[in-house]
């Protein structure tokens, strides 16, 4: 970070290998101009996809929230038009409603958490007044955090994309809709960052007139309404989709010193009708369905095998005629692998969503479609 960090306005040049092609493969170079991160490009955006289903015209809603955010600055200074998370996609929701939407996706796909209370307020657009997540502190006292507001913004089919990226106030959202029961979590298990952590400065403590640096402490843990803890495990989706990434790898259960995963007795709260067993159980036959004929699926999951093997390679050659070795035999494998980029078409799946390169809204969107259309549970 010291190295990428700098004066705005300047070049910093950055040099990866690209995962999907693997450690022995040929680097690329990304150029980037230095400058303030503004909210805007972190803030929840909306998109619109129209296609036939079943005989029925769709229109679906994406909403895309790459973070929990809140502009504290404004709300301190007194801003009524401070912008947040809950009111972002409230606007969104209600723009949507208006276009006649059928059903919603919440993407939250890479989503690295942020403020728990705007995890808890959206939650509570989707849920009547009722816990959304319980906080555990050291000394084993239990608070319970609600949504107090008793209306619901949008009550219509629900569809969370997750990955092992979602992670902290991510991972209390699709928590609590899924005990809820208010929708389906589609994708990979969560990060499973259920810890709360606090900096201490060490100044505090020693008399000293150099810095004697901080000391960061965990004190908290983060439960669901129904007792299980988000921390290690995660949330584990309903119909799970395919993972180049494991857990050994990536997410706190790839940390050491992760502190485990447990339960704590239950809040009271009353699920909705909306999902049940029978609507998962039909949602992955149809899906496991996809897998045997869809030939766009068919090459994401071959993809992405591949991928998860190429990410258990770490080492690369330094003997130059070596590397260039490695390099051309990586360049062939992704030659190789290319496909036709004209999908055929499979009896059942829209072609509008065949030409749709996000394999992961692809599906989420399918699964959308037919809670839409009520052809499950």
């Amino acid at each position: 970070m010291k190295l990428i960090k700098g004066p705005k306005g300047t070049v910093v040049r950055l040099q990866f290998i690209p995962a999907a092609i693997g450690a022995g493969g040929p680097s690329e170079e990304i150029t980037l101009i230095r400058d303030k991160i503004k909210l805007e490009d972190q803030a929840a955006k909306k998109s619109v996809i129209n296609y036939q289903s079943n005989g029925r015209n769709l229109k679906l809603g994406v909403i895309t929230l790459p973070s929990f955010y809140m502009d504290f600055e404004a709300y301190q200074k007194g801003d009524p038009d401070y912008r947040s998370t809950t009111r972002d996609v409230r606007n969104l929701i209600t723009e949507l409603q208006k276009e006649g939407v059928d059903g919603v996706v919440m993407d939250l796909r890479n989503n690295g958490g942020g403020s728990l209370e705007e995890a808890i307020q959206l939650t509570g657009l989707f849920i009547k007044n009722g816990p959304v997540v319980q906080v555990k502190s050291s000394d084993n006292k239990v608070v319970v955090y609600d949504d107090e507001d008793a209306k619901v913004l949008y009550n219509g089919p629900l569809v969370v994309l997750t990955n092992r990226f979602s992670a902290s106030a991510s991972e209390i959202f699709a928590g609590a809709i899924q005990d809820y029961q208010r929708g389906v979590i589609v994708g990979e298990s969560t990060y499973g960052k259920g810890t709360v952590q606090k900096v201490l400065d060490l100044g505090r403590f020693i008399d000293s007139s150099d810095p004697v640096g901080e000391l960061k402490i965990t004190f908290q843990k983060f439960y669901r309404v129904a007792g299980s803890s988000t921390q290690n495990k995660g949330v584990t989706p309903d119909v799970k989709l395919p993972s180049a990434l494991t857990p050994s790898q990536f997410g706190e259960s790839a940390n050491p010193s992760a502190l485990p995963w447990d339960v704590i007795k239950s809040t009271n709260f009353q699920k909705t009708p909306d999902i049940n067993s029978k609507v998962i159980a039909d949602l992955n036959k149809s899906y496991q369905d996809r897998v045997k004929l869809d030939p766009s699926l068919k090459k994401y999951i071959s993809e992405t095998e591949e991928l998860r093997n190429n990410l258990t390679q770490t080492r690369i050659s330094l003997n130059e005629t070596k590397r260039k070795q490695e390099v051309e035999e990586a360049k062939k494998r992704e030659a190789s692998g290319k496909l036709d980029t004209k999908i055929p078409s499979k009896e059942g799946v829209p072609q509008e969503l065949l030409k749709l390169d996000d394999e992961y809204l692809r599906e989420g969107v399918l699964i959308l479609s037919e809670l839409a259309t009520k052809k499950i549970g």
